[in-house]
Formats: C-alpha cells, structure tokens, sequence
C-alpha cells in the first residue's frame, strides 16, 4: 500500500512540470534524451528523471541539456518586461526623481553603483525621456539608453546592454 502512494505522489509530482509548459521550456533536460516519444508513458517518465536530477532548470537558465536560454534570463529583456510592466509608475517616479521603481529600473539598467546619480539624470532629462504625450515602453527605453550613452558619467558607470 506504501508503494501504491509512493507511485501515485512521484505521477502527480512529475505531471505538475507539464502544467508549467506553456513555453514549450520542457522539451529538454535528461529525460529527453532516455524518453523521446510523446506518450504518457514516456512524459511522465521524462518528468521523473527531470525531477530527480534537479537538471531541466539548470538547462532552461544556461542552455544545456538541450535547452535554449529561457527568455527571462537574458538582461536586455529583463530591461523591456520592466519598463513594460512598470510603465506608468516610472513616469510618475522618473518625474519626482524618487523612489522604488527608479531605485529597481536603475539597477535593471546597469547603474548599480550610481543610482543616485542615474535617478537625477533621468529627472533632469525628463521632457526628452517622454517627448510625446503618449510613448510606449520601447520608445522609453530607447530614449533611457540614449541619455545614458550621451552622459559622459552614465556612459562609464553603467552596464547597458
């Protein structure tokens, strides 16, 4: 009966990665390569082994195990979905030249060690940052990079991408 429970949790647990897959991440890792077929059988067998050895992420993040680099990883992105996400609060902070949105989006954006200096560049430049009434994230951060590039300080100090 013990075992009956053991297998029946290790099924569970190894169907939960596939409800995660939206962004087809699972087809790599170990378990592909013992289990290539589309069968249950198999998908729950490659879950398994993916579980167990702990080695499907590690793949996702560093594009190993036949994994491609997970989208969310890569610094120029993590710079889009933030200012996308956070639009509007940065207009609003970027204007006040304070606080935890500008702190992050400095730090997203390479000016770790000058944030401070980062945060008042922006607000200095915010009439060229949001030119036209109505500007969207990439427009933003295009006009972000471009001040950083064209301050002698920020040019130097921050890690743009």
């Amino acid at each position: 009966m013990v075992i009956f429970k053991l297998i029946i949790v290790l099924l569970f647990a190894s169907l939960q990665n596939f409800s995660h897959a939206e962004d087809s991440s699972s087809g790599c890792g170990p378990g592909w390569y013992v289990f290539k077929d589309h069968s249950l059988v198999s998908a729950t067998s490659r879950g398994m082994i993916n579980q167990v050895t702990g080695l499907a992420p590690i793949g996702m993040t560093f594009g190993t195990s036949g994994c491609d680099y997970h989208s969310i990883v890569e610094k120029k992105n993590e710079q889009i979905h933030f200012v996308k996400e956070n639009l509007d609060q940065l207009e609003v902070e970027l204007a006040m030249g304070k606080g935890y949105f500008v702190e992050q989006f400095a730090s997203v954006m390479g000016c770790k060690e000058s944030p401070d200096h980062f945060i008042n560049t922006m607000k200095k430049s915010y009439i060229k940052l949001f030119n036209k009434g109505s500007i969207n994230s990439n427009e933003l951060l295009n006009n972000v990079k471009k001040t950083i590039k064209g301050h002698p300080y920020l040019a130097k100090e921050c890690a743009l991408i």
